[in-house]
């Protein structure tokens, strides 16, 4: 989409309440800035040439433009010196302010709810920034955000993916993006950094009561569906439905569908789906995944077999590095069924195969950082089974709770994109 797109889109909503919801959601959508030796322009500006020259202390790139600046034309050796060191230090200014704006976020929120925890019990007009499954996200005017479960609202309410909407199912309530709707605090926890508020029905809310379908019928009143059999046994008749088959039909007939026995040899083998593929979906919403690392996995028994059917469980598992070792635990391979004897405890530890190296680095990363050894993913490679293992940082509740939020603006946004660009 290009910069004139987007300018089209802010200048047709400007002036509308949800302007500046619609302004801080395209924002977010956008690829977030690196600092980079090449120069790529800016995007969000439209202009060809683009560099950092704010005040020097305010951040250290911004230090080294006005180094460069100063001894521009100077001397050749001080040029080919700053080729040399910036691809260095825009990658490291780059991972650091990440992960400064990270602590930003998180010491903002622990404010923002310490000084919502004198308000809880107050009630405000507030306006919704984001609607996804679980509820919505709404704003108050001095920019605290927080949630509204859909647990807590009354009735039942579905949610509407093409136009972004929760709409209840028998009051025809509808909360969407830059409505205005009266709220109340519920809870304001400082550890977590987490705002709860609960939706009270006032004279802002909208209802859209949808039409049941009904049936057209004729100038007599009656509907124009055929009679059933019921009515024609009464009315004494019935309907020719019968036709005469052949020899070709009765042959169609005793023949099963091929589907059904393909289905049929499949199942006995897991055929079907992605031979031995597990995935750990939970681990990308508890942590934040550093780095990942491939690992051979030490298997006995039929443990391969079950591997092999997709039969295991990383949700809860984890890995330690012990006397030079890395270990598997907490991880279920289900027992083969037809594996009798040979068939191993399903949640035994389990040696994981890497290089003395890599097992040297993993421990550095992990011994009091703060980090954990979590498997992301098993799949077969050349017939072994490998595990994909992350090094990992625990979430805090608030990251969790913005993390799903970020993805599903990210969603809604993909999808109100789409309707524009096809209209």
């Amino acid at each position: 989409m290009s910069q004139e797109t987007l300018q089209d889109i802010m200048k047709r909503v400007e002036g509308e309440p949800y302007a500046d919801v619609l302004s801080m959601m395209l924002l977010r959508s956008m690829q977030q800035a690196r600092y980079s030796e090449h120069n790529h322009g800016h995007y969000g500006l439209a202009a060809e040439f683009y560099t950092h020259f704010t005040s020097p202390i305010r951040r250290y790139p911004d230090l080294l433009v006005h180094r460069m600046v100063r001894e521009y034309g100077k001397d050749s050796e001080v040029a080919s010196h700053f080729e040399q060191v910036i691809p260095d230090i825009a990658s490291q200014s780059s991972s650091r302010e990440r992960r400064a704006i990270d602590a930003e976020r998180e010491v903002e929120a622990m404010k923002k709810a310490e000084y919502m925890e004198d308000y809880v019990g107050e009630e405000y007009d507030a306006l919704v920034s984001s609607v996804v499954k679980f509820g919505l996200f709404v704003e108050l005017p001095n920019t605290v955000e927080g949630l509204i479960h859909i647990t807590t609202l009354p009735g039942f309410y579905h949610f509407n993916e093409r136009d972004l909407t929760l709409r209840g199912e028998k009051s025809g309530v509808t909360f969407r993006v830059g409505q205005e709707i009266r709220i109340r605090v519920e809870r304001a926890d400082k550890m977590t950094g987490e705002i709860d508020f609960s939706y009270i029905p006032s004279e802002l809310d909208l209802i859209e009561k949808g039409n049941k379908a009904s049936r057209r019928k004729d100038r007599n009143g009656t509907s124009k569906r055929p009679p059933s059999k019921k009515e024609e046994r009464k009315q004494g008749g019935f309907r020719d439905t019968k036709r005469k088959h052949s020899p070709k039909d009765k042959k169609k007939k005793n023949k099963k569908p091929f589907y059904k026995e393909v289905a049929k040899k499949g199942a006995k083998h897991g055929k079907g789906r992605r031979k031995g593929r597990r995935t750990n979906k939970k681990a990308s919403h508890d942590y934040t995944i550093v780095d990942t690392i491939e690992a051979g996995m030490v298997l006995t028994g039929t443990e391969i077999k079950s591997v092999r059917a997709a039969r295991i469980n990383l949700k809860d598992g984890f890995a330690q590095v012990k006397n030079g070792e890395v270990w598997l635990s907490n991880v279920h391979i289900a027992p083969y069924e037809e594996g009798n004897i040979w068939n191993q405890d399903p949640e035994r530890r389990r040696k994981l195969l890497l290089h003395k190296k890599q097992i040297q680095k993993l421990e550095q990363e992990t011994k009091g950082t703060g980090m954990t050894l979590v498997p992301l993913k098993v799949y077969l490679k050349d017939g072994y089974a490998k595990l994909l293992l992350g090094l990992a940082k625990g979430k805090h509740d608030y990251d969790k709770r913005e993390s799903i939020k970020r993805r599903e603006q990210n969603r809604d946004i993909a999808r109100v994109m789409k309707q524009y660009n096809t209209r």
